[in-house]
């Protein structure tokens, strides 16, 4: 197994075609820390946050040491200002509501650098708006509002890289 395995082919283009002078980048949602260590890999120094404890405690274990790992709701976490040229969310600011989902792009677009890049995945806008809202009732991500299916995820999701100055 690669590093790259399992990393969406568009994040990877996005990192080959543009330059990130101190390579600084926040994982919203890093569940087991598959990009983390992707991108600890290309010489970033990655912090992320997971609302998941167990997902905290694996990716603590592969993280390096220049890495802040915390558990925190990404929609309460206190975002710092100015800090990072890439930000991350890979499947993870949707399971909010509206209001919700919002006020963490804003925190997350305040966080950034001058000409920083977010690279973020979202459901399928068309096939969303045939499903429901559902939260698990057990096990680690209970009352967390999803916004797809959980089987049907992989037909309904679409991954777009948007970049923003």
């Amino acid at each position: 197994m690669t590093l790259n395995e399992g990393v969406d082919k568009r994040f990877i283009e996005l990192l080959v075609h543009h330059s990130f002078p101190f390579k600084k980048a926040l994982d919203i949602g890093c569940g087991t820390g598959n990009y983390l260590a992707f991108l600890e890999s290309k010489s970033f120094v990655v912090n992320g946050i997971d609302s998941n404890p167990t997902n905290i405690e694996m990716t603590q274990k592969i993280a390096t040491k220049s890495s802040n790992i915390v558990q925190a709701d990404m929609y309460e976490f206190e975002y710092p200002q100015n800090v990072y040229n890439l930000i991350l969310s890979v499947s993870t600011l949707h399971h909010g509501i509206k209001k919700q989902v919002k006020f963490a792009i804003r925190k997350v677009y305040e966080s950034l650098v001058p000409d920083g890049k977010i690279f973020i995945t979202l459901p399928n806008l068309d096939a969303s708006k045939t499903l429901e809202t559902y939260s698990s009732k057990t096990g680690p991500e209970a009352g967390i509002p999803h916004s797809f299916s959980p089987n049907k995820k992989s037909e309904i999701c679409s991954h777009n890289v948007k970049t923003f100055p």
